[in-house]
């Protein structure tokens, strides 16, 4: 190696990097405590001695595990058991579980762990685990196994300074890649062009990963709101939507925008009109304590009154962070109230058959006295 990229490390050199890591992995690891103590207590009201953790996020969010093959039993004792892929990944985790590889059933040895504590009130991800693996878990335990349901996946829906700052920098992956792609968009390419040209510039420009797959919908395909990328040619004048979100460092980002190729016509400037306008009401009513379904309606009463309600058929949004989809849900079919520390998204639309189809989508960060828009790209109609 060239002595150009060798850097002399004297005692004060090794200190100064040992200080570096040592507080980096306190800080990660007083992070997961904090999470597991929230947890323990949320165990402790609903009379829980034991909670077997399943879902693939939790698990992330519990240990900073990414892994197609985990455990997690909490108890007097915290267990995370693995295979031999990732137990090295493992040690992430290491000041918060005991780490123990096994290279069998995970829920047979769940299950051993739990007659061995003696654990009488178990609770389960019954959202996560399959039938055959609950089977698993519970053969031969004496004690009760109860549903926990959405118990975790409320806790994840408040995001800390860290986590915010986690789907910040995603989101800033992807307005990037959005302003970058318009140079790249023009009449004559496909979807699938498109979508794959989009998500090489997040991949290039930092994104782990991607959030979700691709959509490209180009002219009249604009009236299905989760239209595949396809062979589909956008024409000039043709509306052109696009979702997609960049991954990094485990959290998502979300956005959506609609882009002209070429002058539209005048019934598609109409939809882009009314739709945003709808966003700018809704994100008008975010803040604490506000009711996600008057939110929703107060998009949806209005594109209503434009005489588009039919055209609207879901709900104005959804949580965001370790996983795409999230709670709290903006619904006309839920009702929940808006936290501080919630990360959602507003993303009315307009889908007309044989025209095409609008939809506009920002990120939110509910404060304590109202939001911040995390989305930076401009929502005015772009004609390109």
């Amino acid at each position: 190696m060239s002595n150009l990229f060798r850097v002399p490390v004297n005692n004060a050199t090794q200190t100064l990097i040992f200080m570096l890591l040592y507080c980096g992995s306190c800080i990660f690891g007083g992070i997961m405590l904090n999470r597991l103590k929230t947890l323990k207590e949320n165990m402790l009201v609903m009379g829980l001695d034991g909670l077997v953790v399943t879902d693939r996020a939790d698990i992330f969010y519990l240990s900073g595990l990414e892994s197609s093959n985990c455990l997690i039993l909490i108890s007097e004792k915290d267990i995370l058991l693995t295979d031999s892929r990732y137990i090295l990944a493992a040690r992430c985790a290491q000041e918060c579980f005991e780490l123990r590889e096994i290279n069998s059933s995970l829920e047979k040895e769940a299950g051993a762990i739990i007659r061995e504590l003696g654990l009488k009130r178990v609770g389960v991800q019954d959202m996560s685990l399959s039938l055959a693996a609950y089977m698993e878990v519970s053969q031969g335990v004496q004690g009760e196994f109860l549903p926990v349901g959405e118990m975790l996946k409320k806790q994840r829906a408040l995001k800390s300074k860290n986590e915010l700052e986690a789907i910040k920098r995603a989101q800033a992956v992807t307005d990037f890649s959005f302003n970058k792609l318009l140079d790249y968009l023009r009449p004559g390419i496909s979807e699938k062009d498109i979508a794959c040209e989009l998500e090489y510039i997040m991949r290039r420009n930092g994104a782990d990963g991607l959030a979700f797959e691709t959509i490209a919908a180009a002219g009249e395909n604009g009236a299905k709101p989760h239209a595949q990328p396809g062979g589909c040619i956008i024409k000039s004048g043709a509306f052109l939507t696009l979702d997609f979100g960049a991954k990094k460092e485990g959290y998502c980002s979300d956005m959506t925008r609609t882009v002209a190729l070429g002058e539209p016509g005048k019934e598609l400037r109409k939809l882009y009109q009314i739709v945003l306008d709808a966003h700018n009401r809704a994100k008008e009513r975010l803040k604490p304590g506000a009711d996600t379904k008057d939110i929703d309606y107060s998009a949806r009463g209005y594109i209503e009154a434009q005489g588009y309600g039919k055209y609207f058929g879901h709900g104005l949004g959804h949580g965001v962070g370790i996983e795409i989809h999230e709670l709290p849900v903006l619904s006309y079919r839920r009702q929940s109230v808006l936290e501080p520390g919630n990360v959602v998204t507003i993303e009315p639309g307009i889908y007309v058959p044989g025209l095409g189809g609008v939809r506009i989508e920002n990120m939110c960060f509910i404060t304590e006295s109202g939001y911040e828009d995390i989305t930076r790209s401009d929502n005015n109609l772009i004609i390109l």
